[in-house]
């Protein structure tokens, strides 16, 4: 029992943290997630020690997919072993955050695999930073309130005359995606779930995640979408067919309730 709730206490360190990546978002241009990394980087050095220690057999790679992210994450470390940069800080940053994600990649890999119930929760934090990321970029196109709020997190601060949603990325692409993905994420929930609040929780995040891809006037995430969105139907069975044309019908017509 204590070791449970042990790991419940490290799960919602996690989430937390996977929280913490949609209020500071980072870029290229102003990088302000290097806390975080170096949070991230600790956690991860004492949860492998733990791990090696209680168990001599545990593994960091385990199948094909780990080894294509470790190889992806590393190929950040290239410029640095070979000298070629241009800006040595930038390099290290950048190796930094890359890194940090490998290591959030592992410990969520882990943590879902021993109890099924934390991918709940992960899907759950990653609908509330999509709701966060909405309001944020939503009062950006109005009253502009969180200003000092960007400014407070040293965000992107991005002048907006085409009033495009951009969210708190400074870029409507990245919102546009990122809304794309968890759309994706809610439908297979909604469609999952028997229970009428959970469906019209579901049901307000799609409409709230199709209202931003619209926003964001990202004319490649428009067509990626209609794609997905297609080509999602397809694998479905056909009880969850009919569920998923209601739903998107419903989305359309601006109507969240079930």
């Amino acid at each position: 029992m204590k070791q449970i709730k042990k790991l419940d206490i490290f799960v919602l360190l996690i989430c937390m943290i996977l929280y913490g990546y949609s209020i500071f978002i980072g870029a290229p241009i102003k990088d302000n997630t290097n806390v975080i990394n170096l949070v991230v980087l600790t956690i991860f050095l004492i949860y492998i020690l733990v791990n090696i220690i209680k168990n001599k057999e545990y593994k960091i790679i385990r199948n094909n997919i780990d080894i294509f992210i470790v190889i992806l994450v590393f190929s950040s470390y290239i410029s640095l072993i070979f000298q070629n940069y241009a800006n040595l800080e930038a390099t290290i940053e950048y190796i930094i955050k890359y890194t940090s994600i490998l290591c959030m990649y592992i410990m969520i890999r882990d943590i879902t695999k021993k109890d099924k119930k934390y991918i709940n929760y992960i899907i759950n934090t990653l609908i509330i930073s999509a709701i966060s990321i909405f309001l944020l970029g939503l009062d950006n196109l109005t009253f502009n309130y969180s200003e000092k709020f960007i400014e407070l997190t040293n965000n992107v601060d991005v002048e907006n005359g085409d009033r495009r949603f951009l969210g708190i990325f400074g870029y409507a692409n990245t919102t546009a995606i990122l809304m794309l993905i968890i759309s994706i994420i809610a439908i297979g929930r909604y469609l999952k779930s028997n229970k009428k609040q959970e469906k019209i929780l579901y049901n307000t995040i799609i409409f709230i995640n199709i209202s931003t891809i619209i926003m964001s006037y990202s004319r490649s995430t428009w067509i990626i979408a209609m794609i997905i969105y297609l080509v999602y139907i397809l694998f479905l069975k056909k009880e969850d067919k009919i569920k998923y044309i209601e739903l998107i019908i419903r989305v359309r017509n601006n109507k969240c309730n079930i």
